[in-house]
């Protein structure tokens, strides 16, 4: 290499940046506007892209807090789920806004919990003592007077008694004994709200007896009592009238007001055991409910001052009160097969002719205290009764 050739920029150097003055203060001056300036740029650039790194952030944070709760598996496994972590596509959780929505609220209905208040155009019957023997005695007017009745609900709506049935209720409402009905402290205790009011009308005054329609019980103001048993099952029945307690006793008024007449035919003569229910009489089966638990018991005394109650058992298939068994379904059949459902050719074929008939009721002698009535609807046996006269 020839040391002596130089390249073209070594020419300049020899001219060298000292022939002219650089750092004046003039250019000083400039230099240090322009530096401030591209630092005060550089402070802006990092402060926003700080910030919006932050929002992203909090973004984030806010949407995992909302849909934590929808995470299967984040606070630990659910019900039925894996450990192996959270199954965030899980179909049972539907996506926001495409929940089902609630479903509409039932309409009011009477609650028996919920104490029912007199209206301004009620005149509450409230006795100081009880000092009669028979409510008819103790009431401030003759039931004989009563032109109408009715039963409000807790919920407001009234139900009428039907004027074929309101002499009966009135008559059996008088002969209610006080002192026997009256329940003890304890029972008064225990006794459900009073949640109707009996209203009965006499001229241009509505009284009104508060009652509890789950438990037979007037209030009299100076003792809680209980009705007698047609004012249970009457009541009961137009409150609920769909109820097994309900269908069965209409079906016990048509029996009694069918026009015909029975008329027994004494020829007739059957073992026992043949009408027996599931190898019971009617005594047999009353100490079998006795160690059952009804569904509905509402209780009362008898004309002969005797305990009982109107009940049913296992869902409405036993009907029961005083002297009287009702069997509602197929379950329960006599030992020739005779049950619920079957027709009267079937039963004919099974038992024999009855000792008395109507086109509502056949009646079988088991002896001279008992005896297996069948109801029919139409051609078909509807209820089987055990009945007795003691």
């Amino acid at each position: 290499m020839n040391k002596d050739v130089k390249p073209d920029w070594y020419k300049h150097l020899a001219d060298g940046p000292h022939r002219d003055k650089t750092f004046t203060a003039d250019k000083m001056t400039r230099i240090e506007r322009k530096l401030t300036g591209r630092q005060q740029k550089e402070k802006r650039r990092n402060w926003l892209s700080i910030a919006a790194i932050s929002a992203t952030a909090i973004v984030l944070l806010i949407g995992v807090t909302l849909n934590l709760d929808r995470l299967t598996g984040v606070n630990g496994p659910t019900p039925g789920e894996e450990i192996g972590g959270p199954n965030i596509n899980d179909p049972s959780v539907p996506p926001p806004g495409t929940e089902d929505p609630p479903a509409p609220e039932d309409p009011p209905v009477n609650d028996p919990e919920m104490p029912i208040e007199p209206l301004d155009e009620e005149t509450v019957v409230v006795l100081d003592a009880i000092e009669q023997e028979m409510l008819s005695e103790a009431l401030p007017f003759s039931l004989g007077d009563v032109e109408q009745a009715s039963i409000r609900r807790s919920d407001g709506q009234e139900v009428a008694v039907p004027e074929d049935t309101l002499g009966n209720l009135l008559e059996f409402l008088g002969q209610v004994f006080l002192t026997e009905s009256q329940l003890s402290e304890e029972q008064a205790g225990n006794a459900p709200a009073r949640d109707t009011m009996l209203r009965l009308r006499v001229g241009d005054t509505l009284y009104a007896i508060p009652y509890a329609s789950q438990a037979n019980v007037m209030d009299l103001g100076a003792a809680l009592v209980y009705a007698d048993g047609h004012t249970a099952r009457t009541l009961y029945t137009l409150l609920q009238p769909d109820s097994a307690i309900g269908r069965f006793v209409q079906a016990y008024n048509a029996v009694l007001r069918d026009e015909e007449v029975d008329v027994e035919d004494r020829s007739l003569s059957y073992e026992p055991e043949r009408l027996h229910i599931d190898g019971k009489s009617y005594n047999g089966w009353f100490e079998a409910l006795a160690e059952k638990s009804p569904d509905v018991d509402l209780p009362y005394f008898t004309q002969t001052q005797r305990a009982s109650s109107v009940r049913s058992y296992e869902q409405g298939a036993i009907i029961s009160w005083d002297l009287l068994v009702a069997f509602t379904t197929d379950a329960y059949q006599t030992a020739d097969g005779v049950r619920v459902g079957m027709t009267k050719d079937e039963v004919l074929q099974a038992l024999g002719q009855p000792h008395a008939q109507t086109a509502l009721r056949w009646k079988y002698d088991l002896d001279l205290w008992d005896d297996l009535d069948l109801y029919f609807e139409g051609d078909t046996v509807k209820y089987m009764v055990l009945t007795t006269s003691d």
